[in-house]
């Protein structure tokens, strides 16, 4: 009997299937296990007759089946190149996108599979920015990841590119989302970047089957996966008619914040920056616009914590870094001020205050208003 990973993958292989349509059939069935059990009749309404052929094969004799044995493959080649399989049921597919409508149904992870659940800030820009366009990609994405969060981006030349390698330049963790198979890095050039990412403690993600080339069609769908796993995008270089501007409006309709950097006006690359901005998104001038804006995304989680009954988190299973288990010592039992934190852990503002934003974001702390404490988790 199939495994529910080699059933997600069979069904992702069949000709005609995506995303999409695996959300109809769960919409439809109420789960996809539900589907797979029902008969050809209900598959008819979403397969085609080679489809649902296929499929049938690969569920009542998977032995003789071809695309048993691809997915047999798929499989192996997973487990050998070290690339984890996660599908909304497993416990490390990452928070923020599984809240998304219709998120990917399985997800090909190489590198940590944990650094898709810290906090992160999605950086999107033109394939070809100006070389002010390419000092701020490197200059924002480098301040960021020293303020706590990882850098998403599509691992695209441009803007992408340049993103992904400012977090590398101060040892931040970088998520880069492919439009293609995990198996395949695209554009060729940036192997040793995708490499890198993975070295460094980051990942390269894909929702498509293994060997899936290069497609226009594809990278408006990966771009909403960049959207969904961060708390914001921050556009950095765009034309008016850009896949930048695609990411921005996933993430508006994925409620995150949006963000944009203004230029020249003469500056073609700067249009879809200005198009955001008078459409809402937030101008930004500096990495602190955006830490602080996120801090009020999260400011909500005041008012729950003072509703319901709490217990402290298990802080062992946080992994967390020297600095963040000395000020969660020196928090204790306490909710101390800014001021009473900044003597303790001897650290400058600027630095202390985007760590601080960065250990709310995962639920480590609180900002209650009048101080900090550390975060409780609501009983069962």
């Amino acid at each position: 009997m199939p495994s529910p990973i080699e059933t997600l993958i069979a069904f992702s292989r069949l000709p005609g299937v995506g995303s999409g349509l695996y959300w109809q059939v769960v919409e439809a069935h109420s789960s996809f296990q539900l589907f797979v059990d029902s008969d050809s009749a209900a598959w008819s309404q979403f397969l085609s007759a080679e489809a649902a052929q296929q499929f049938r094969e690969f569920i009542d004799n998977p032995a003789v089946s071809k695309l048993a044995q691809t997915v047999r493959l798929d499989v192996e080649w997973c487990e050998k190149n070290n690339i984890r399989l996660l599908s909304g049921a497993d416990p490390l597919y990452p928070s923020l996108l599984k809240e998304c409508h219709r998120s990917p149904p399985l997800l090909y992870v190489k590198g940590d599979p944990q650094s898709l659940s810290l906090p992160q800030i999605a950086m999107v820009g033109s394939r070809k920015p100006s070389s002010t366009g390419r000092r701020n990609a490197q200059d924002f994405a480098s301040s960021l990841a020293a303020s706590g969060f990882a850098i998403t981006s599509g691992l695209a030349l441009g803007i992408d590119g340049l993103a992904h390698s400012g977090a590398l330049e101060v040892n931040g963790i970088t998520v880069a989302v492919l439009g293609t198979g995990i198996d395949i890095i695209y554009p060729h050039r940036h192997n040793s970047l995708a490499n890198a990412i993975v070295e460094n403690g980051g990942a390269i993600v894909s929702e498509f089957p293994l060997g899936t080339l290069p497609r226009p069609a594809h990278f408006p769908q990966r771009n909403r996966i960049i959207s969904g796993l961060a708390c914001g995008v921050l556009v950095v270089e765009a034309a008016i008619r850009s896949g930048s501007l695609i990411t921005a409006r996933y993430a508006l309709a994925q409620d995150r914040e949006v963000f944009a950097i203004p230029g020249s006006i003469h500056n073609q690359m700067s249009a879809g920056c200005h198009h955001l901005i008078k459409q809402g998104a937030k101008l930004v001038e500096c990495c602190g616009d955006i830490v602080e804006e996120i801090r009020g995304v999260i400011a909500h989680k005041v008012e729950e914590m003072e509703s319901n009954e709490w217990i402290k988190p298990d802080e062992n299973s946080l992994h967390l870094s020297e600095l963040e288990a000395k000020i969660i010592d020196v928090l204790g039992s306490e909710t101390l001020l800014l001021d009473e934190l900044l003597a303790e852990v001897q650290l400058p503002i600027d630095e202390l205050l985007p760590l601080l934003v960065a250990m709310e974001i995962r639920g480590i702390i609180l900002s209650t208003g009048s101080g900090y404490c550390r975060e409780m988790q609501k009983k069962s």
